[in-house]
């Protein structure tokens, strides 16, 4: 007997289910790369490169290179001294990295202490903001107001444990509801 398979759309109220599945679905290269880095005590200029590179999915651009070299590579002593804080300085952090773009800051924050800080990005935030149709606060806010004010609550109210898992759900997520499959299913 043969089995063909049927996609079959199906709702839950449990965000854990909904991490479960969803990071299931996630699929990055070069995974093991990321963790045997990401936990380091102390971080050296090519390991900050080449976790931008992984974040990147492919080879940064010369513009990228030297915004990094430029603007998170001199300050490798601070990254370091934030990565050994339980809870890193916070504001310190944003006034330290206030010219880097809103994402690849918050990937950076997610560096120094990524059991804290889960990821950001297009995905991510199309993510968050299909689970909270009905809030037009979510919906309207900047990026930096998002992440701060909505998401971290979101994730401390939700009580969710594994940040890593999230992020790959999310992530997941976000792509499939950007895809023509989504759009074809749901009709």
């Amino acid at each position: 007997m043969k089995n063909y398979p049927i996609l079959e759309l199906k709702n839950t109220s449990s965000i854990e289910e909904f991490i479960s599945f969803w990071s299931k679905q996630y699929h990055f290269t070069n995974m093991d790369f990321y963790t045997q880095n990401i936990n380091k005590d102390q971080f050296t200029a090519d390991d900050i490169l080449e976790l931008y590179t992984w974040k990147n999915g492919m080879r940064l651009s010369t513009q990228k290179v030297n915004s990094i070299q430029e603007k998170v590579i001199p300050k490798l002593d601070i990254i370091n001294k934030l990565k050994q804080d339980s809870t890193p300085n916070l504001d310190f952090f944003l006034q330290e990295f206030k010219s880097l773009s809103f994402v690849w800051k918050i990937f950076l924050l997610h560096i120094i202490s990524p059991e804290t800080y889960p990821m950001y990005d297009q995905h991510i935030h199309r993510t968050f903001c299909f689970l909270h149709p009905d809030n037009p606060r979510i919906l309207n806010a900047k990026q930096h107001e998002l992440y701060f004010d909505y998401y971290l609550d979101f994730i401390k109210n939700e009580e969710i444990k594994d940040i890593r898992e999230m992020d790959k759900a999310f992530f997941a997520f976000g792509q499939f509801i950007n895809t023509k499959q989504y759009i074809s299913l749901v009709k």
